[in-house]
């Protein structure tokens, strides 16, 4: 049976009066209930702050972690990223928090939105789950099926330059969506047994690049929808093809394929200078 208009807006009002209100995690002023590296990691003008200044190099990804834990919740953030091309972040979310103060688990990803922006990726795990414009699902076993519902270059126009956007992350049991200024990036449901996190740690990222780079998070508020039991899958062995499909490659703007190396923390492996001209050129 079709529902008139008045009762599905009911009905969508109902579920929404239903969800805990939303809690401030960050008091505008100081880092109170948070934790990082105060030489990368600061308040100003009233947002989290994390830099690499102009002529640094930053070699590993450094992480500042809210104290408490979530499960089921539905997070919204203001940002802000501005530096050269290889500024870079992330909302760490159902992590870990490792002995060398890293961060293993679930990232929503985040830059300019030229590349990364609205992946769901797995940091120190299972590297890109999720390419944006897609709905991906991870099988006990690990096999995964991807669903294409827009063109990633698409979401390029989403994001505000230099300017402040919302982030929002949603995770329900095995379900997460990530949404940017309202529009849906990616779905991920994770099922792969042994992998798959029901809860953890929420954390923010300063992706290790040269400087300049800057990340400001701003009006961070937690809906906490409460836990979901992981399921206990028994007999569940890897499939065969699931060594094969590990994750989605994803691509540069020139059609290849990016080197995830990149992603391991650290700058190992990268040098900055400048391009030699080529023949018949004019440098400038």
């Amino acid at each position: 049976m079709k529902l008139p208009p008045l009762l599905l807006l009911c009905a969508a009002s109902c579920v929404s009066a239903m969800e805990p209100a939303a809690r401030s995690l960050f008091d505008g002023m100081t880092l109170g209930g948070w934790e990082g590296n105060p030489k990368h990691w600061r308040v100003e003008n009233g947002a989290i702050t994390g830099e690499i200044p102009e002529g640094e190099t930053l070699k590993e990804n450094q992480f500042i972690y809210w104290q408490g834990e979530v499960h089921d919740f539905d997070l919204t953030v203001e940002y802000r990223i501005t530096g050269g091309p290889g500024a870079n972040s992330g909302i760490q979310y159902r992590s870990e928090r490792q002995a060398d103060g890293a961060a293993a688990g679930y990232q929503a990803d985040l830059d300019d939105g030229k590349l990364w922006l609205g992946r769901i990726y797995e940091e120190r795990k299972r590297a890109l789950l999720v390419e944006r414009g897609t709905r991906v699902s991870i099988a006990p076993d690990g096999r995964r099926w991807r669903d294409a519902f827009a063109d990633a270059d698409s979401f390029k126009a989403v994001p505000k330059a230099s300017d402040w956007n919302t982030y929002r992350v949603r995770a329900t049991a095995t379900h997460t969506e990530v949404w940017i200024n309202g529009v849906l990036f990616g779905v991920l449901d994770d099922h792969e047994a042994g992998k798959a996190a029901f809860g953890g740690k929420i954390a923010f990222q300063l992706h290790s690049a040269k400087g300049p780079a800057k990340i400001e998070f701003r009006s961070v508020k937690l809906v906490d929808l409460g836990a979901t039991e992981a399921p206990k899958y028994t007999g569940v062995k890897p499939a065969a093809a699931a060594t094969e499909v590990r994750g989605i490659t994803p691509l540069g703007d020139d059609g290849k394929p990016l080197n995830l190396g990149f992603e391991t923390g650290t700058l190992e492996g990268w040098k900055a200078g400048r391009p030699k001209a080529m023949p018949g050129s004019t440098s400038r």
